[in-house]
């Protein structure tokens, strides 16, 4: 594919309330084919999400802007769509014209929620498709916040000539200070380590945040002000590793609000000697999984992760399906997504252990959730579940449940049979 190498930008704005009232599949619908379109006129560059609220009387206009650097429409394509009279030329190709079959679709589910969508294009820069949905709010609570005692300034370290597609350092600087602004915390880039150096002698900086690349040209200079103390985070691609005994911390692409607040939240810098010790490699060879979340990337990237513990591993894109695996195999972990349509991850692992009991089984259920809330960890533990990981998953965090809810001999290299 030659596409793999766009970038993913997402914008979420932290002060988007953290419940409202409507329809999550039109939803989930309407940002797959915005998605889908955007790279599919896409040759170079990336697509920009971004997602806002404006306060209303009735509660919130949900505001969702996707951004590309394709192709551009015309001005003729943009009436067409509009009108929802999107005509499939069979001689249109992706380098003729830039509507694909889904933004007529986006109109008519944008259309049923009483929103509007506008579309704003530039042949051979790009597209803007904006949707504004009106939203009823259940909880105005922020959905991304920082724990009361956050303190510290943050240090974003960029080197501004490393996009292709100037516009994409744009779409990144953007999202920086959009986070920033919503989480009420100050930030700072540099973008030479002489730079950053001054601004490390005058500033409280707790954490610093860089792409994978900034990290890979300097990466004695990053790895040193860990030893420091610093929270140090990368933003890398799926195939990235760290030298071994790296205190850095991960980020997968593409990068977005939350794992970022779930480092400010609970990346505490390790002090020296407190690595627990165990400098061996988790091992879960010989244990199955099965993963159960309704997002299809969400199974791919776990997935990929449980590889390299040598965890064989089964997914299932829903509650029910998880049921009708499980009922033919005995899986020792099952990893499940608590937000999910028709049977909620709560319901789900309420029903496997009744399986479990009837067949003399003992699974370990984790919950995996975007909810990095304080008190969320607690209330899945009550609910039943045996341990919880925020998504993204972060390796540290996955390490460190699965040493907490697995026997004493998986962490070598011993597998578990008795389960």
């Amino acid at each position: 594919n030659d596409r793999d190498d766009l970038e993913l930008v997402v914008d979420l704005d932290p002060r988007v309330p953290s419940m409202m009232k409507g329809d999550i599949k039109k939803i989930h619908k309407i940002f797959r084919h915005l998605l889908g379109n955007a790279i599919k006129f896409t040759r170079r560059g990336g697509v920009y999400i971004k997602v806002y609220a404006i306060n209303r009387s009735y509660g919130v206009n949900l505001i969702i802007e996707v951004t590309d650097t394709g192709i551009g429409m015309t001005r003729k394509d943009m009436a067409l769509v509009s009108k929802g009279m999107y005509q499939a030329n069979k001689s249109r190709n992706r380098s003729t014209g830039g509507i694909g079959i889904g933004l007529p679709i986006v109109y008519g589910f944008t259309h049923k929620m009483n929103g509007f969508v506008k579309i704003e294009s530039t042949r051979g820069v790009g597209t803007t498709v904006k949707i504004s949905l009106p939203q009823e709010v259940i909880d105005p609570a922020q959905c991304l916040s920082l724990k009361e005692d956050f303190s510290g300034d943050i240090l974003f370290f960029t080197d501004p000539g490393k996009y292709k597609v100037p516009v994409l350092r744009e779409f990144y600087k953007s999202m920086a200070i959009n986070i920033a602004a919503g989480l009420k915390v100050r930030l700072y880039s540099a973008s030479s380590s002489e730079e950053a150096e001054k601004l490390l002698e005058k500033l409280k900086v707790s954490h610093i945040f860089m792409g994978q690349e900034e990290y890979e040209r300097n990466m004695d200079y990053f790895e040193g002000l860990c030893k420091k103390g610093y929270i140090v985070s990368v933003s890398a691609f799926a195939d990235f590793r760290l030298p071994e005994g790296s205190r850095i911390k991960v980020m997968p692409k593409p990068l977005y609000g939350i794992p970022v607040v779930q480092i400010l939240n609970f990346g505490e810098a390790e002090k020296d000697g407190d690595t627990d010790g165990s400098k061996e490699k988790l091992s879960l060879a010989g244990l199955t999984a099965l993963v159960v979340d309704d997002e299809p990337m969400n199974l791919v990237v776990a997935t990929g992760i449980f590889r390299d513990y040598k965890l064989f591993t089964d997914t299932a894109d829903s509650g029910k399906e998880a049921l009708e695996k499980y009922e033919k195999e005995n899986y020792n972990l099952i990893f499940m997504d608590h937000m999910m349509p028709e049977m909620d991850g709560v319901e789900a692992m309420k029903k496997l252990r009744e399986i479990a009991d009837r067949m003399g089984r003992s699974p370990i259920i984790i919950a995996l959730t975007a909810n990095a809330l304080s008190g969320a960890k607690e209330m899945f533990l009550q609910e039943g579940f045996d341990g919880f990981i925020a998504k993204p998953i972060n390796i540290a965090d996955f390490e460190r449940v699965m040493k907490n809810v697995l026997p004493e001999t998986v962490s070598g290299s011993e597998g578990r049979a008795d389960a």
